[in-house]
């Protein structure tokens, strides 16, 4: 299995948070290569700049900065140059979105899933025991698979696991479409430093006053450096503790982790579908280790992560917010908002550009209201609409880590979207979110269109959750959910906390039974509980870190529960 990128805080995130400085001063030597796959690339994926626009895959002339890893147009001279990357946008936009959903019909009428490729690839797949011998590629089941990924993925890199996946998911008979956004650390730290100040765009001010901001960051991480060690104390404790030997209960939220995890899998289990793959899973003694032989050095890094990885995350949820909604909407007073009524809530809107039916293209004459993440969905979901064989076709939509956060903002502007399954892998959304958008777009397409939406959720096995290490243990412990939790959001509610941890999750079974029960959906919900694995990384079945939830299949139901 080719690797994809983490998306947890790998050792080049942590280098790339502590070394701002010579991101800002030291540019250094680039030199570039071009991109394999590029014509393929442009029938599946819709990549999106950093303030919601469409960056098109061009015919060619498409590069990769091998020292940034970024993705560069031949000619553009500033990476960080919006109106260089997407020049065009309103006359490409509809064009380009058309290619992509041509492309899925096309597939379907001329596929060839007998090629020498394909066969080779399913008998290594069925050696490997990851396909049944049986399996075979049935033409009338027409599946499609929408993918979003996570937060802390360079451009380039999500576009290689795009171009990778691609070749291997389409000899399955599935057609995949990536969702692909720009995400990675020095990217957001760069915004953050240099190009946004108050949720605005400030340039040149935000850059020249870019050294006082960092300074401000150094010394702040400093002051805030008792709270982050005791948010990293609480952590350990947990994620070092034998079970057996320890259990800890946090007051009347007792976490499910150690020895506890087969007697709450009863509890939770009733008219839902909860599997916990290994409720007897033992501790990896080597994590604990890890952690005690790095103890000395995670007090000096710890609060610079709880700081400056503060100001990642916060970009990050920016450039998800303008996949939805572009800033450009709300430049000089010139966009027409009206709210409308739903059953996700007072907050949905609709404006200009983006039209109930989805169809009509961009208003040349305006800025681009909607992102292109949603419009590109809305756009779908016109195609969908038109086609004779609609209901031929299965529509999975899948959301990584932060890819969660953009799919459930997607469905609240689109509550006829038509989909078959949502699958949430270790969703960094609050539980809050959850119960609002995804259950609330469950309970609408049930009640008023009488259509039947699965929702698998995959977690990690909460000893994994709490004991992922980071940068060979420097790092403070536990994953990208655990820093979210304890040091990027510091909740102040339990539903504010991520729904992506069984340990949050595990708290709202019971809610959900009651709410699913009223309106028939409680057999549509599914949880997955990963297994513990004392082995190596490399010889675990089951997903051991947050990045390892995209690296397995993703696109099987099988994988899904």
């Amino acid at each position: 299995m080719d690797q994809v990128p983490s998306a947890h805080m790998n050792t080049k995130s942590v280098l790339a948070a502590l070394a701002v400085p010579i991101f800002l001063a030291l540019p250094g030597c680039t030199t570039y290569g071009p991109v394999e796959g590029q014509e393929l690339a442009r029938s599946h994926v819709v990549s999106v700049g950093v303030d919601g626009n469409l960056y098109e895959i061009p015919q060619e002339g498409l590069q990769i900065d091998s020292k940034s890893g970024d993705l560069r147009v031949r000619g553009c001279n500033d990476i960080h140059d919006e109106d260089c990357q997407l020049s065009e946008q309103r006359r490409v936009e509809d064009s380009y979105f058309r290619q992509v959903l041509w492309g899925i019909r096309r597939y379907f009428e001329n596929a060839d899933w007998d090629s020498s490729e394909c066969q080779k690839y399913r008998r290594s797949q069925i050696r490997e025991g990851k396909l049944p011998e049986d399996f075979r590629v049935n033409p009338e089941t027409r599946q499609i698979v929408v993918y979003v990924h996570g937060g802390l993925n360079t451009r380039a890199g999500s576009l290689k696991q795009a171009i990778s996946r691609t070749r291997k998911i389409k000899c399955e008979g599935i057609y995949p479409i990536f969702v692909q956004w720009r995400s990675s650390a020095s990217s957001t730290l760069y915004d953050s430093y240099t190009r946004i100040r108050d949720g605005e765009i400030r340039t040149p001010w935000s850059a020249i006053t870019a050294p006082l901001y960092f300074v401000n960051s150094v010394v702040s991480s400093l002051g805030n450096a008792p709270v982050a060690w005791t948010k990293e104390i609480s952590n350990a404790a947990s994620s070092v503790a034998l079970p057996g030997l320890i259990d800890f209960d946090v007051g009347e939220y007792r976490p499910l982790r150690k020895a506890s995890l087969r007697d709450d899998l009863g509890s939770v289990q009733g008219d839902l579908n909860v599997k916990i793959l290994n409720p007897d899973a033992k501790a990896d003694i080597g994590k604990a280790i890890l952690w005690w032989s790095t103890a000395l050095i995670k007090p000096f890094t710890t609060p610079f992560v709880y700081t400056i990885g503060k100001s990642a995350w916060d970009q990050m949820q920016r450039r998800v917010d303008t996949q939805i909604i572009r800033q450009d909407a709300f430049l000089d007073g010139k966009s027409t908002f009206e709210a409308t009524s739903s059953l996700m809530g007072p907050n949905v809107v609709s404006w200009e550009g983006l039209p109930a039916d989805c169809a009509a293209a961009p208003d040349p004459e305006r800025p681009s209201q909607a992102g292109a993440t949603l419009k590109f969905l809305c756009r779908f979901q016109s195609w969908m609409f038109e086609q004779a064989e609609k209901d031929q076709y299965q529509v999975t939509l899948v959301g990584h880590s932060m890819g969660a956060m953009i799919v459930n903002r997607a469905l609240e502007y689109l509550p006829d979207f038509p989909v078959n399954n949502l699958v949430y892998m270790g969703s960094a959304d609050t539980l809050a979110s959850f119960l609002s958008r995804t259950v609330g777009f469950v309970r609408h397409k049930k009640q008023v269109h009488d259509i039947t939406v699965n929702v698998y959720n995959l977690h990690l096995h909460p000893e994994s959750e709490d004991r992922e290490s980071t940068a060979f243990g420097i790092g403070p412990s536990g994953s990208l959910l655990v820093w979210i939790d304890g040091m990027f959001e510091q909740p102040d509610y339990i539903l504010h906390r991520t729904a992506g941890r069984w340990t949050n999750m595990w708290q709202m079974i019971e809610l959900l039974k009651n709410i699913s029960e009223e309106d028939g959906t409680s057999d549509q919900f599914h949880f997955k509980i990963f297994d513990a694995c004392p082995k190596r990384r490399e010889e675990c079945t089951s997903p051991q870190r947050h990045g390892d939830l995209d690296e397995r299949t993703f696109w099987r139901e099988s994988y899904w529960y």
